[in-house]
């Protein structure tokens, strides 16, 4: 027990061995040999097993969050399409990281690109206030339409508008002919749907 206690606190169990043996050398033969085994019986008992440092911590995995895509919100106003024959084969450009058709730079494209014969009349999505009527930069001619309930739409890249800055519009109402205008590379209306100025895929809402 002495040898097993000074093994398990880092002492050295030669020495009180040494001394064992020497202070039962005075004892009978037989009492000799059995405190002999019995000293080199414990001096051979194994060493005590560590089962890691007491510090040590399992490490928990990484969690790995799962994006999923965002639930459109409540949809309080009716959209109606922008253009006649609409269909998503005329579609030149969806909504979400896209190449830029003119700089070859990854975008965020905010909308839909909607293919149309230059002149083609262009209608207003839902009823509303138009907010913006003019030329913005890279836009072109643009209107800009406030639906209440948070959303608002946008229609750009237009050649001529019919619609100014207060005016109120129905759905279906013409707000102006599609062309090219701003940084387009063909004829097409540029057609945003945002939600509290932040835009979502129109293709939820129409």
């Amino acid at each position: 027990r002495l040898l097993r206690e000074q093994e398990v606190g880092g002492s050295n169990p030669l020495a009180p061995t040494i001394q064992i043996m020497i202070n039962i050398s005075s004892y009978p033969a037989h009492l000799t040999m059995i405190a002999a085994i019995l000293i080199m019986t414990a001096g051979c008992s194994p060493a005590p097993k560590y089962h890691g440092h007491p510090r040590a911590k399992n490490k928990s995995e990484p969690v790995h969050e799962i994006q999923s895509r965002k639930k459109p919100p409540s949809k309080p106003v009716a959209f109606s399409y922008p253009v006649k024959k609409f269909d998503l084969e005329r579609i030149t450009s969806f909504f979400g990281i896209r190449k830029h058709p003119r700089y070859n730079t990854r975008e965020f494209h905010r909308g839909i690109d909607i293919k149309a014969e230059y002149g083609e009349q262009a209608f207003a999505s839902a009823c509303g206030t138009v907010i913006f009527a003019g030329r913005q930069s890279g836009f072109g001619n643009v209107v800009i339409i406030d639906h209440g309930h948070r959303f608002s739409t946008v229609y750009a890249h237009l050649w001529v508008l019919e619609v100014d800055k207060g005016a109120q519009v129905k759905t279906g109402d013409v707000i102006g002919k599609i062309g090219r205008t701003g940084n387009a590379t063909g004829t097409h209306l540029h057609f945003e749907i945002r939600v509290e100025g932040e835009a979502v895929d129109p293709l939820d809402y129409l």
